[in-house]
């Protein structure tokens, strides 16, 4: 990876916003972006501006509180907002700039696009609403959403992550294959997992779908745990409950504190 799109990733993560990979072709809010968050060192947090990172006036954080959406639209403070508008205004006439869903455009299968927009009956209604309108929080609460399959865990995955990427908060979303392709790769290679752990909102897929070598389940647990101590939510699916669950991390104790720690993480949803 380049260090300009380590740059664009590190923005990503940081604030949910998409910028030009080139330098040469990036707005000025853009660039501004790059300046404060594209080191990977800042995260954004609620009541920062999400371009330069200062503080905002305590009113607007009182409007997000009580849900009044529009003051947080991009999150940005007064002296950004002229720039902010540049940029949409610029991007809204270029054919490759009208979705505010670019990555979720680019990367939601197909099938799931559909199903997000045409839900079918067979969906769990109500543990599908309770998915898609969460919304992430200072206490650092995610979702465990259990069920069999078929029953609509993964098309509410993929419908939130829509919602949190049209609200501009950072998201990474992963299947349980490629958590544990990377989270492999980094127990042989000792590579960092840094974008796992601080990423705004982590998405995990049928955790427990692959069985997890102790090694790779303790990188799993370093993950979690992480998270959990720096109030960074997670949203995760599985098929499995209680001992069928522990018992797919290669380890007994550690299946057990795994669970343990998502249960003390998340809130269930049952579909």
């Amino acid at each position: 990876m380049s260090h300009t799109d380590y740059e664009a990733l590190a923005v990503y993560e940081a604030v949910g916003i998409s910028i030009e990979p080139k330098p040469e072709f990036r707005s000025d809010m853009e660039r501004r972006l790059a300046r404060k968050w594209g080191d990977g060192s800042a995260t954004w947090a609620e009541g920062q501006c999400k371009i330069c990172g200062n503080r905002l006036p305590i009113s607007r954080g009182v409007f997000e509180i009580l849900g009044v959406e529009t003051v947080f639209v991009y999150g940005c403070c007064d002296d950004c907002t002229p720039i902010r508008d540049a940029h949409y205004s610029r991007t809204a006439n270029e054919d490759h700039g009208t979705s505010r869903t670019p990555w979720w455009d680019e990367n939601c299968p197909a099938l799931y696009k559909e199903l997000v927009d045409d839900v079918p009956d067979t969906v769990r209604r109500r543990g599908y609403d309770r998915v898609t309108q969460y919304v992430p929080s200072q206490n650092g609460k995610g979702l465990v959403i259990t069920g069999l399959s078929g029953a609509g865990k993964t098309t509410a995955m993929w419908a939130l992550a829509r919602e949190l990427e049209q609200r501009e908060y950072g998201c990474t979303f992963l299947t349980a294959v490629e958590l544990q392709r990377q989270l492999s790769e980094a127990a042989r290679d000792i590579k960092s997992i840094k974008h796992l752990t601080h990423c705004r909102v982590l998405l995990i897929d049928d955790l427990g779908k692959e069985k997890l070598t102790a090694s790779v389940a303790a990188l799993l647990w370093e993950l979690i745990d992480s998270r959990y101590a720096n109030r960074r939510p997670m949203v995760i699916t599985t098929r499995y409950g209680g001992n069928d669950f522990e018992a797919r991390f290669g380890d007994l104790v550690l299946g057990v504190d795994i669970r343990r720690r998502i249960a003390e993480s998340c809130e269930p949803v049952m579909f």
